[in-house]
C-alpha cells in the first residue's frame, strides 16, 4: 500500500473514531498505489449509532417485537427483525401498532358498499357479511404479508388476510408535543401513516435519506429497528410487480395494472398489485421481547 493511501486511510479511521461511523468499507480498483483508483464508502450510522448522531435524539424504546419472516429463500426474504417502539414519544400511535402486534386490536367492520350491478352488490353483501361473522375476533398481524417495496424508499408490512380485509382500520395519532421524526433521515425507522388512511400497516425505511420522501409526507416514526438490517436490505432487493402503460386504473382515472380483485376493491391500495413483492413474504411469528 502506498504511503498517500496508507494516510488517507489513516485519516478515516481517525474521522470514523470522532464521528461515530463504525464501518468503514474500502475497495480497491487497479494498482495499489492509484489513489484514484480506490473507491472509498462510508457506511452511514444507524441502529445504535444512529443515537450517538446529534441530530437524531433516540427516544426511549419500552418495547420489543422479534418479527419472523418466511416465503423467501435464504438471504432473500426469511429471516427475523427486531424492532422497538418509542411508547413514551408516541404513545397513541406505538400503542396501537404495539396491539396488533401482540393481543390484537378491537376494530368494528368497514360500511356495506353500495354497487350498481347485482352481481358485485351481492359479492359486497357476502364480503361484509363475513366481515360481521368475525368481528369479536381482534386484528392481529400474525400472518400478515409484505405488500409493497419502494426500492430505497419503503418497505410497507401488514397486508392482513382473509376475514379481516373488509375490517375498519384504527387511526394513528401523532402526539402533539413530541418533535416529529422524519421518517427518511434514519435507515431502519419504523413509521406509521398518519390518520385512518393506512389500514393496519407500518413501515421500515431501508435506506436513509436526506431529501424527503413520501413517508415524510404522511408517516409518524414509533420505533426503528434494532436488529436485523441485514433482513431489511435484502426485502429491500426483492423484485416487484410493474404496472403496464394502459390499465383498468388509468382508463378510469386512477394509477394501477389491472380490473381489481376482490380483495383489491374491498381491502384498498394495499391488496392491489402494484409495487407488490414478486416472492410471497409473510409474518409467520410475532414474539414480544423485553425492551
Amino acid at each position: 500500500m502506498s504511503q498517500q493511501l496508507l494516510t488517507v486511510v489513516l485519516f478515516l479511521l481517525l474521522l470514523a473514531g470522532t464521528h461515530g461511523l463504525a464501518n468503514i468499507q474500502i475497495t480497491r480498483r487497479g494498482s495499489l498505489g492509484a489513489i484514484g483508483a480506490s473507491c472509498i464508502s462510508l457506511i452511514s450510522p444507524t441502529g445504535a449509532q444512529a443515537a450517538e448522531n446529534k441530530e437524531f435524539q433516540e427516544p426511549q424504546i419500552t418495547s420489543k417485537f422479534k418479527l419472523g419472516l418466511s416465503g423467501g429463500e435464504e438471504g432473500v426474504g426469511g429471516g427475523e427483525i427486531v424492532i422497538g417502539l418509542y411508547g413514551e414519544d408516541q404513545p397513541q400511535a406505538a400503542s396501537t401498532l404495539q396491539d396488533l402486534l401482540s393481543t390484537g386490536l378491537k376494530t368494528g367492520c368497514k360500511d356495506r358498499e353500495v354497487r350498481n350491478l347485482q352481481r358485485e352488490q351481492l359479492e359486497a353483501n357476502k364480503v361484509y357479511n363475513a366481515c360481521m361473522g368475525g368481528v369479536d375476533d381482534p386484528v392481529t398481524l400474525l400472518e400478515s404479508q409484505v405488500w409493497r417495496i419502494v426500492k430505497d424508499e419503503r418497505i410497507d408490512f401488514g397486508s392482513v388476510v382473509g376475514k379481516y380485509v373488509a375490517r375498519a382500520p384504527p387511526t394513528f395519532a401523532p402526539n402533539p408535543s413530541s418533535d416529529r421524526l422524519r421518517p427518511s433521515s434514519v435507515s431502519g425507522f419504523v413509521s406509521v401513516r398518519e390518520g385512518s388512511d393506512g389500514g393496519f400497516t407500518f413501515s421500515i425505511t431501508p435506506v436513509a435519506s436526506s431529501k424527503p420522501t413520501s413517508l415524510d409526507q404522511t408517516n409518524i416514526v414509533v420505533g426503528r429497528v434494532v436488529s436485523g438490517l441485514d433482513v431489511v436490505a435484502n426485502i429491500n432487493d426483492s423484485g416487484v410487480v410493474r404496472s403496464s402503460a394502459l390499465s383498468y386504473k388509468a382508463l378510469t382515472g386512477t394509477k394501477g395494472k389491472a380490473a381489481p380483485s376482490r380483495s383489491c376493491r374491498y381491502g384498498g391500495d394495499m391488496f392491489c398489485s402494484e409495487n407488490k413483492p414478486l416472492r410471497k413474504l409473510t409474518l409467520t411469528s410475532i414474539k414480544r421481547q423485553a425492551p
